[in-house]
């Protein structure tokens, strides 16, 4: 219930601020993702996974391959990160990162796939401005839907979402 909300900010920071993010529905999706795991672990996630799937991307930019098993292939590397982080992490003591297994892992492989082609079109200076846009928009977005007031409001009023669809007309 708390997505569309997360969409709507979205919106508002790509329509009315300016932002580039990757997709629309991205950071609200990896914002909700993150209430499982934290704000922190969540984007430092994000970060690691994104940063060795673009490495992993260019190395594989290198041999022809199509376009599903490069998507595949990444799908494997974040599985394999989000495992290791997990396992380490439990390791240490540290639960936290164990709850992310609700982490959107295709929306990551497709954000690879995706973000490599945004920085091949648009350079790398320019593809990290879009990232930052991403991550500051992804915060705002858990912070507000982090807020009691936010999830009492939504689940007790489902209506709600009405107005939030008429929102969505303004913008």
């Amino acid at each position: 219930l708390l997505l569309p909300v997360g969409v709507l900010i979205v919106i508002f920071f790509r329509s009315v601020i300016g932002f580039t993010t990757f997709g629309t529905f991205h950071p609200a999706l990896l914002a909700v993702a993150f209430r499982e795991s934290g704000l922190a672990w969540g984007i430092a996630l994000y970060v690691i996974i994104l940063g060795a799937g673009l490495i992993v991307r260019a190395l594989l930019d290198r041999i022809t391959l199509l376009h599903t098993p490069r998507l595949a292939l990444s799908l494997l590397l974040v599985v394999a990160i989000i495992l290791a982080v997990t396992l380490i992490s439990v390791a240490f003591g540290n639960q936290a990162p164990a709850n992310i297994s609700m982490f959107p892992i295709a929306i990551l492989a497709i954000t690879i796939e995706s973000s490599f082609t945004r920085w091949s079109e648009v350079g790398a200076k320019r593809a990290a401005l879009i990232f930052l846009q991403t991550l500051i928009v992804i915060s705002v977005v858990y912070l507000f839907l982090d807020l009691h007031a936010i999830q009492t409001l939504i689940f007790t009023f489902p209506e709600v979402l009405l107005v939030v669809g008429a929102a969505f007309l303004g913008l």
